[in-house]
Formats: structure tokens, sequence, C-alpha cells
């Protein structure tokens, strides 16, 4: 194999766990997935079956491990799992365990800290700064590139992880929200990483399962038109994508879904648990409907990923006319 070749570097964010649900700090504490975690990490599967993996690597944090096992699991041949320290949340310090809210109260240096612009500063009580997580992740995800040119791997791990990635790809912050359970693709090649796809979140358990006659991939279908418009692209023999990122990657200001407010360093959600940066709720960021979504027709079945995770009344308005419609 060719050590120049490229590397397809599949990234997903581990599914749903309690404290996500509670917005509670993670960091390296280590809860396992709640039942809403291992749907989402079913449904992954089942999304992802079809796809080779030529090694698969997760965080050794059980919420990543229990992720991928259900990733790989039912596979016609047997796929080990590396598990890997470096894949790990940012470790958090004094804020582990702690909601966001009572961090504010119980230590609220730490919290100034997480929440401010200071990239070189470890959190307290054995904390990481935001630069020294990026580091490690990095050199991880460039051994294991190293060690797979050509081929195809699957790394699942953690929000804060994701963003080092984006951060270290595009060469700024991911001002967005990180979804439990989304998928992220990456090429990496000559120690350069180009973003091919970003915070795609399945919501086979929003729309359930749409029999279609036909299978085509669409990506980036353009929905500032009315929504019935665009999902009605669906009946054609041929879809053209709206977007530029079919053609390979994001470039630096590119990302249909990086339209977020400011992000914390390497928090975001950060396995705090909630979807939107520094507090806010869903219901903060209005009701309108995401720029673009990807649409995949495959095997008979229909699956919708929204590259803005949001999930809103939009999003339960476009299921119940895809619902009607096929």
């Amino acid at each position: 194999m060719d050590s120049a070749a490229a590397t397809n570097v599949v990234l997903v964010r581990h599914g749903q766990t309690n404290w996500n649900a509670e917005m509670r700090l993670q960091g390296h504490m280590d809860p396992e997935l709640n039942e809403q975690g291992r749907q989402q990490a079913a449904e992954l599967a089942a999304a992802l079956r079809e796809e080779p993996f030529d090694a698969v690597y997760s965080s050794d944090l059980k919420r990543a491990l229990q992720t991928a096992e259900a990733i790989v699991a039912g596979r016609p041949s047997v796929v080990q799992i590396h598990t890997s320290i470096a894949l790990r949340e940012r470790a958090l310090g004094v804020l582990e365990g702690l909601t966001m809210r009572e961090a504010a109260v119980r230590q609220s240096d730490a919290c100034r800290l997480l929440r401010g612009q200071d990239e070189d500063t470890a959190l307290p009580g054995g904390g990481e700064s935001v630069n020294a997580m990026r580091r490690r992740v990095v050199a991880e995800i460039d051994r294991i590139c190293s060690e797979h040119p050509g081929r195809t791997v699957l790394v699942v791990a953690h929000g804060g992880v994701l963003h080092a990635v984006y951060r270290h790809a595009v060469g700024r912050v991911y001002g967005g929200a990180i979804a439990n359970a989304s998928l992220h693709r990456l090429r990496v090649q000559g120690g350069v990483w180009v973003l091919v796809e970003w915070n795609v979140r399945l919501v086979m358990a929003l729309l359930g399962t749409i029999a279609c006659e036909r299978g085509h991939y669409v990506r980036d279908v353009d929905l500032l038109a009315p929504t019935k418009r665009a999902v009605s692209a669906l009946g054609a023999a041929e879809v053209r994508a709206g977007g530029g990122s079919s053609a390979g990657g994001f470039a630096a200001g590119a990302s249909s879904s990086d339209a977020g407010g400011d992000q914390p360093n390497g928090v975001s959600s950060n396995d705090a648990g909630g979807d939107q940066p520094n507090g806010a709720s869903s219901s903060d960021a209005g009701e309108a409907a995401p720029d673009r979504i990807a649409i995949r027709l495959k095997a008979g079945k229909l699956r919708l990923y929204l590259l803005s995770v949001e999930q809103s009344a939009w999003t339960a308005d476009l299921s119940a006319d895809l619902a009607r419609r096929y």
C-alpha cells in the first residue's frame, strides 16, 4: 500500500448518556450509554452497515466504546476495536461531574476558564488546556492514518475531540454544537486534513423507515427554497447537489453548518450534555430550517441527515411531509 495514499476517517461522537441528558460535564468520567444512547448507536450501526472499515478505533471510555461495539456488532467478519486513551474527551479536572450551573457556583474560576478564550492554561484539578488536548488528538489521528494509508478507518470519540479535529483541519474554532451520535468524515493525506462531511445527524428515529423504489445519494440539497419543493426532488431520476461540499471537502469558512454562536474553547456540548454553547437552549436558535440537508436513498430505504443538528418543529414538519409522500 502506497504510504502517501489518502486515509478516509469516519468519525462518530458517542451516543447519549444520562449525564448528557442532565447537562453534566463528563470529561474523563465514565458513564455508560443510556437507553436513547443505545438506540442511537443501533441506528448508526444500521446506517453504516454496508460501509467497510479496515480498522476501528475508539476512546477507552464506556460511552464511546459501547457505541463502537454497537456499530461493528453483526458484521460478517470479526472486527477488533483498538482502544486509545488519546481519543478521550478533554480532562475537565474539578468540573467533572458538575452541571454548568453547579460549576458556576462551586468552581467559578475554573468555569470562567472553561468558557473563556485562554487555550494554554490547564483546568485545575488535573484538567487539560485546549491546546494540550488538541495536540494529543491530532497526534493520535495522524498516527492512525500513518498506519492505514489508502484505507478507511472508523474513530469513535467525543465532542471535544471533534472540535479539535475541526480546528486543526479548518484553522478556526467550530461555532456550532456537535450532536450525540453525529457522523463526520475526514480525508488525511501527506499530513493535510480535509473535512469531507461534518456534523451529520441521523434522524431515523424521528422519520421512521420510509420505503422508496430506487437508491441514490444526494448531498447538500438546497433548502433555501420552500421545503416541499426541495424534498420533491426525491421523485426525480437524477438529483443534483445544491452545494459545493460534494466536490470533496470544506475549505476554511465553507461549512454549511457553521452558523452557530461563539463556542467555548473545546467545550461546545463537550460531553457536557447539551447541544448549545454557553448554556443556550435549542429554542434560543428559533425554528428556521437549516440551509442544507443530505438525503440518502439506499437499499430501498430513505435516510435523512441534517447538517444543522437542531431537532425542531421544522424537522417534525418535514418528517410528516415525507411520511405522506412516501
